[in-house]
Parts: structure tokens; sequence; C-alpha cells
């Protein structure tokens, strides 16, 4: 019997995280997803120019009349801002019955940074296996016997 590593944890985290990236980059390209469509206030109402931020003004109400939901990406200030208070406040006076759903933005940056993390820790471990001459075993490796 001999004993060789493998480092399978490495490959596993690599090539999870590009192909989670990848599947984040295409899923608005597949066809198989629900197509719900999305008003991003700030994209979409123009911000500096004041005529064009004015139609937008006035046609808000009738996005949020057909609203089913209002997703808001909460942080911090967000009921400390006038716009935000009159577009919470009329989307419950123009749809009653719709869902108000708050996602907190710092939630969404935690996760990240912790998945970024685990994949600095990943590649950084994967150079120093390749690079070292011992033949420590370090976590996320598995020892193979082979016959």
């Amino acid at each position: 019997h001999f004993k060789e590593m493998c480092p399978l944890g490495p490959w596993v985290m690599l090539f999870g995280f590009l192909g989670t990236l990848l599947g984040l980059l295409l899923s608005p390209y597949v066809s198989c997803f629900n197509r719900d469509m999305c008003f991003v206030d700030a994209a979409c109402i123009h911000q500096t120019n004041k005529t064009l931020m004015q139609r937008g003004i006035n046609g808000i109400g009738g996005f949020l009349l057909v609203s089913r939901e209002l997703r808001i990406l909460w942080s911090q200030p967000y009921l400390s801002r006038l716009w935000c208070v009159f577009e919470v406040a009329t989307y419950k006076k123009m749809n009653p019955g719709g869902n108000i759903v708050m996602a907190p933005l710092f939630v969404d940056e935690s996760v990240l940074l912790k998945y970024l993390g685990i994949l600095l820790c990943t590649v950084t471990y994967w150079i120093i296996r390749c690079n070292s001459d011992s033949s420590i075993v370090l976590p996320g490796t598995m020892v193979c016997s082979l016959p």
C-alpha cells in the first residue's frame, strides 16, 4: 500500500466558486426561470435631468399599483429619506393587499465577504500546498490509499 495526497478541497472550492459565479451571471438568460419584471427606482427614474425625473415620478404610481410586492433593500438611512417613506406610503395606499418585504443589505454584503474570504483561504492553501516540499497534511485534503 502507498499513500498519496489528493488535494480535493482546493479544487472543489475553486470550481465551486467558478460554477456559482457562472450560474449567477447566466441565470437571467435561462428561459426556465420566471420572468417577473422589476422596477428599480434609482435606475428607472433619471437622477439629474429634472424633466425626465418628473416624468418618472409621475409614472411611479402606475408601477406601484400593479406590483404584487414591494421589495425594500434596507440600510440604516433608508427611512430617514423622505422619498423612501413616500414610496412605502404610496404603495400601501394604492395596493393595500400587496406585500412589503425588507431585505437588509448588510446580510448580502456579509455573505459575499465570507464567500470571498473562503475563496482567498482556499487559494492561499493551494499555493502553500503546491509549493511545499514537506508532507504536512492541512485541513481540506484527503489522504487516498491505493492498493
